[in-house]
């Protein structure tokens, strides 16, 4: 350390001049402070820790040290220091008390902001707020599992519209509008009136328009006018009236309700029949009904199911068959002649 005076006289007053240099050289430790040419502090160029504030530097501790090319701070992971200091913290501090925390890092890499024990990675106490920069929309990325690249984008379309990008297609696949919420989907806007429809998982959700809502809500009425007489020679008929061949553009359920009007024969010495009434989709079974036949008394017998049918063209009919007993005849009773009804409706 060099300290030089100077006097001098100006009237009646006199001055003294001061000018001090000041530095400490540690030659082998590379520790230097002053003069004005040289760093203020410079330490040895060997990684690892450089200031050590409380702990055993060879052990655990806390402090400051440089790794690669990254400025690090060092807590130890538990109480094994002298002082325990297992979070980082920022916050708003007077000499010799602290009044409020902003940020906290913890040993288990948890940020907590404005939150003194965050649970999650990043755990915000209050809203947060993305901001755009030019030549680009405000938002979050996604990474898939193999972390290979981005597969989302979570955020602004443009100035006017939230949504989710994904990356493989180059497309937006559901985005919101804000001025009037409007809602596109794989980037075509539903029309008035429309409804998102799920096609199950291997294909992808549509807009149902307004014309394939009325379609789907009609029910369609098959009835059967003719007679048939189911004996042991030919036990299986397929009443011609009752079969329904229709077109579905997207995915459907269709409940199948029947009514059949059926009498055994009139032989009173005979028995009961006893008959099955199937639900044929595609000329396959879904569903039979057992039922048993008095002789000589036409009864109505009724019945429904439920299917869930794909795109495409459909045939639904009824199969009567005979399991024993008499004749079984299929008539009409008093003007009420069997009748297949569809109610349709879309899947969603």
């Amino acid at each position: 350390m060099f300290m030089k005076q100077k006097i001098k006289k100006q009237g009646n007053y006199i001055f003294i001049l001061s000018i001090c240099t000041f530095w400490i050289t540690v030659a082998n430790a590379q520790l230097t402070i002053g003069p004005a040419s040289a760093p203020v502090l410079n330490f040895p160029q060997a990684l690892g820790n450089k200031i050590l504030l409380a702990g055993n530097a060879n052990t655990y501790h806390t402090g400051i040290g440089v790794q690669s090319t990254v400025l690090q701070l060092y807590v130890p992971p538990d109480g094994s220091s002298a002082f325990i200091f297992n979070d980082i913290l920022s916050g708003i501090f007077y000499p010799d008390f602290y009044t409020s925390e902003i940020m906290r890092v913890t040993n288990q890499g948890n940020v907590g902001i404005a939150k003194a024990d965050p649970t999650s990675r990043l755990d915000i106490n209050g809203s947060m707020r993305i901001r755009s920069t030019p030549g680009s929309t405000a938002g979050t990325w996604l990474q898939n599992n193999n972390l290979i690249g981005n597969a989302f984008f979570m955020g602004m379309q443009n100035d006017e519209s939230f949504g989710f990008f994904h990356v493989n297609s180059g497309s937006w696949k559901l985005t919101v509008s804000a001025p009037y919420g409007h809602i596109a989907l794989n980037g075509t806007t539903g029309e008035d009136g429309a409804l998102l429809s799920s096609n199950g998982g291997g294909q992808p959700a549509a807009w149902q328009i307004r014309s394939n809502q009325n379609y789907y809500n009609l029910s369609t009425e098959a009835a059967e006018v003719n007679s048939y007489f189911i004996t042991d020679g030919a036990a299986v008929v397929n009443p011609g009236g009752l079969y329904v061949k229709q077109d579905y553009t997207e995915p459907t359920k269709v409940e199948a309700i029947f009514n059949v009007q059926a009498q055994g024969s009139p032989c009173f010495l005979c028995g009961i029949t006893d008959f099955i009434i199937r639900v044929m989709l595609d000329d396959n079974p879904v569903r039979g009904f057992r039922y048993t036949a008095e002789n000589g008394f036409i009864n109505t017998y009724s019945g429904s199911t439920l299917m869930s049918l794909a795109p495409g063209t459909h045939t639904i009919s009824l199969q009567v068959q005979k399991i024993s007993g008499p004749t079984l005849q299929l008539s009409n009773d008093g003007g009420r002649w069997s009748n297949l009804n569809l109610v349709c409706s879309p899947t969603n």
